[in-house]
């Protein structure tokens, strides 16, 4: 069952797990967003294309690629991993915050479809006995993705690791300068940002689409 943004938990679980380590040492969050279901249909002829954005600080927003086949049920399967420092953790209200938009063709603004706004109090020190891959420990969690008008509509799948030890070490020295990456970028992204070659496809077939939907509303009807 998906969890509801909407709860507040205490803050002192956040804490307590960074503080069984050096205290000084930022906790780093692995994110898998994995899928998402049943989300509000948008778009030209039912077409529809989407990405997600998260993000801790709004200054840092990382961002998803393009899925083409799912439409109101998408999935991406990006990873991000995000350093949070304790002064962030202590914040009750510091969240993870996921945005879907919906590509919309040239010249047009991408459309909000909803966003799932994440407490980091349920996200943090999730080792638990739950093997979410070979070799490290995570767990599966599921939220409600809520439309622009902050009614529920559809649901948000990620997958969360604390990173420890080696991975932590290995992979802190790529997040610290920025507090936050997708591993696109550290498999062959360019510096000026990450490609996302199905995002100027979506864009271009929207195109195509609207002018076909454009040739038809001025097609004469009658026949000379």
């Amino acid at each position: 069952m998906a969890s509801s943004f909407l709860s507040f938990p205490s803050t002192t679980t956040a804490v307590k797990s960074m503080s069984q380590g050096n205290s000084n040492k930022p906790l780093l969050l692995e994110i898998n967003l994995i899928s998402a279901q049943q989300l509000k249909q948008t778009g030209i002829a039912r077409e529809m294309y989407t990405y997600a954005v998260a993000w801790i600080n709004p200054q840092l927003k990382l961002r998803s690629r393009t899925d083409m086949a799912g439409r109101e049920n998408p999935t991406w399967n990006d990873k991000f991993v995000f350093m949070i420092d304790e002064k962030t953790l202590r914040k009750s209200n510091s969240a993870l915050v996921f945005e879907i938009y919906s590509v919309r063709s040239f010249g047009a603004q991408d459309k909000l479809v909803g966003t799932s706004r994440v407490l980091l109090d349920t996200l943090v020190g999730v080792g638990g006995n739950n093997r979410y891959c070979e070799g490290l420990r995570g767990t599966f969690k599921s939220f409600y993705v809520r439309r622009p008008s902050g009614r529920p509509h559809g649901i948000l799948n990620i997958g969360v690791i604390t990173l420890e030890g080696s991975n932590y070490d290995v992979m802190s020295e790529f997040v610290r300068l920025r507090s936050g990456v997708d591993y696109r970028r550290l498999t062959g992204g360019s510096n000026s940002g990450v490609v996302d070659k199905n995002y100027d496809l979506a864009k271009k077939k929207l195109g195509i689409k609207k002018n076909e939907e454009k040739s038809r509303i001025h097609e004469c009807p009658y026949v000379t």
